[in-house]
């Protein structure tokens, strides 16, 4: 495993750890002494010890924490395919394309979060916070993971570059003329007659004579093949 694959693969992981703790942590939105998050929503009043219990979220906040968690399954399986890549090196490539679906998940649900900003526990508007209201760290940690998996698939691309490069094949080399090559077009096949060792591309409607002429076979076979193509006006055939 090299090391732009770890790199990548560190920071997915990362972007996973923070995000499953912006959810785990009710602290999305603080409103003095309360604090509402996706999962719960926990309250201090009068310096009495805290309670928290199941919020009463709104459709917004609904689709957000679906899409958190959609987005937490797609890093994880990024990960165990990343790993996966040491032994089958193709694992990368499919690793790549789960972690772009993450991140649009991420992103799909850090801009719907804010239009539910009008319930009764936050008093805002739409895509509008109070004044006594600010975010609170649950929703710095989701920015977070945001953000490593947008440098994750900067350090996955590298990964990928070279061997999409390496997939893309190579042109077939023909011995030609002794000490040098030749490169053959896809789909065109090359047919050789003439002196031994010596490779020439046909006329339209020349004769096919087959593979290379080696020096053990009769001079007369090779005279006879001649005229024949000299006749026909092949090139290179005096």
């Amino acid at each position: 495993m090299d090391k732009l694959t770890v790199i990548s693969g560190c920071l997915f992981l990362t972007a996973d750890i923070f995000a499953i703790a912006s959810i785990a942590n009710p602290d999305w939105i603080s409103t003095g002494g309360a604090s509402v998050g996706l999962v719960r929503q926990c309250q201090t009043i009068h310096g009495r010890e805290r309670t928290c219990f199941p919020p009463q979220l709104p459709p917004e906040w609904i689709t957000t924490l679906f899409f958190i968690i959609l987005g937490i399954i797609s890093l994880t399986v990024t990960c165990a395919l990343l790993v996966m890549s040491h032994w089958r090196r193709e694992a990368a490539r499919y690793a790549r394309w789960i972690a772009f679906t993450g991140m649009v998940l991420f992103c799909m649900a850090a801009l719907i979060f804010p239009i539910g900003f009008y319930i009764n526990e936050v008093g805002g508007q739409p895509y509008k916070l109070p004044n006594n209201t600010v975010v609170g760290s649950s929703y710095v940690l989701f920015v977070l993971s945001i953000f490593f998996t947008i440098v994750g698939l900067l350090f996955a691309g590298k990964v990928l570059d070279p061997l999409e490069e390496s997939g893309s094949g190579t042109p077939a080399l023909l011995l030609g003329p002794p000490g040098s090559q030749q490169q053959q077009d896809p789909g065109e096949q090359l047919q050789a007659v003439g002196e031994p060792g010596q490779t020439q591309r046909p006329a339209e409607g020349g004769v096919d004579v087959g593979e290379t002429l080696r020096p053990h076979q009769s001079l007369r076979l090779r005279q006879s093949l001649g005229m024949q193509v000299k006749r026909r006006g092949y090139p290179g055939w005096d």
